[in-house]
């Protein structure tokens, strides 16, 4: 038991964590970077003074036990030291050029800007993965939905720029692509690993609301706020997405070891929520695409929902050790007779 509470706290770690970023990024929209001390960096950095507490009680327990700290916590560890040394890089950063305009790229990809997001997504993937290896499934599969919230959510901070709806529009028609392949990737890996109805939809429940609050930052270029009714074009396209995911899984669980499956289940996501997403959203937050374009953006997206399932297939291979099926890691955890199916 002891061993799950700290799975369960070092997912309320990465929570706090990530709405303290959520919380920045409307900050510095809203009120501009006045100090490094300002209270969405407390939030942010608080979390990661609870998830160097959690990291210190999985290392007595794994000490108390006589075995070597799980290498998903010790790479947590890494990153946990990379994202503190990213807090002076970061003001050094600001005394050396200055504050970015909001209006630039490196308001997002400054070098201790991407230090803090990379080391964040890896380090939730390093205590994912020892969730699933350790049972995560079958006993704690809220904590593995929220560890996967965290990694979602930095990685999203870190693809803001490709976003055709955004203010910077980094690849252009293209953009989709690698939002789809990482953002889509992510959710259908925490279905495949998961293994609970739904699933895709709890996922949901969680980062909407962080995506909507950040939605309510003035735009930096025009100040335009986008109105209430982007919430409401955000939702449909996130549940309703996240709905048919969960179905697919409810009809064919054991879709969930093939690359193929797990493929279609990429387009099928991607299929709705461009579809419902695209054609709102560049009206309501005028984002000036023209009719050809955003049809584009929409195929560019649904063709990289197939790749975005092979990419939830290797990452689920991975997070279980690279052994075998995620099923077999899961539910079989205790019995290491038991074959293990290729994944």
């Amino acid at each position: 038991m002891r061993g799950e509470s700290v799975h369960r706290l070092a997912a309320a770690a990465t929570l706090v964590t990530v709405a303290g970023l959520y919380f920045d990024g409307w900050w510095h929209g809203t009120f501009g970077r006045h100090s490094f001390w300002i209270l969405p960096h407390q939030v942010i950095y608080g979390g990661v003074g609870l998830t160097a507490s959690v990291l210190l009680f999985r290392w007595v327990l794994d000490r108390q036990a006589a075995r070597a700290v799980a290498s998903g916590y010790r790479v947590l560890g890494v990153a946990v030291g990379l994202t503190v040394l990213a807090a002076p890089f970061d003001d050094l950063w600001h005394r050396t050029f200055g504050v970015e305009p909001p209006t630039s790229v490196l308001s997002f990809w400054s070098p201790p800007h991407l230090t803090g997001l990379l080391s964040a997504i890896v380090g939730g993937l390093g205590v994912l993965s020892t969730m699933v290896q350790e049972g995560g499934s079958r006993r704690f599969p809220w904590a593995m939905i929220v560890q996967t919230v965290g990694v979602i959510g930095f990685a999203t901070f870190a693809l803001i720029p490709f976003e055709p709806t955004s203010l910077y529009q980094v690849g252009g028609v293209a953009g989709p692509i690698p939002i789809v392949l990482v953002l889509v990737g992510l959710r259908v890996m925490a279905v495949a690993v998961v293994r609970r109805a739904g699933t895709a939809t709890a996922l949901a429940l969680i980062l909407t609301p962080l995506v909507v609050f950040l939605s309510r930052a003035p735009r930096p270029d025009t100040h335009f706020v986008p109105p209430l009714q982007f919430a409401g074009i955000l939702a449909l396209a996130a549940f309703s997405a996240a709905a048919v995911l969960d179905l697919m899984f409810l009809r064919n669980p054991q879709g969930a070891e093939d690359g193929n499956t797990l493929g279609r289940w990429g387009v099928a996501y991607t299929t709705v929520f461009t579809l419902f997403f695209y054609p709102a959203a560049n009206t309501v937050l005028r984002s000036g695409w023209s009719t050809p374009e955003i049809a584009t953006m929409i195929a560019a997206a649904i063709l990289s929902g197939y790749g975005a399932g092979w990419v939830a297939w290797w990452a689920a291979r991975l997070l279980a050790g690279g052994r075998g099926s995620v099923a077999g890691t899961t539910a079989g955890a205790a019995t290491e007779k038991r074959p293990h199916a290729v994944y």
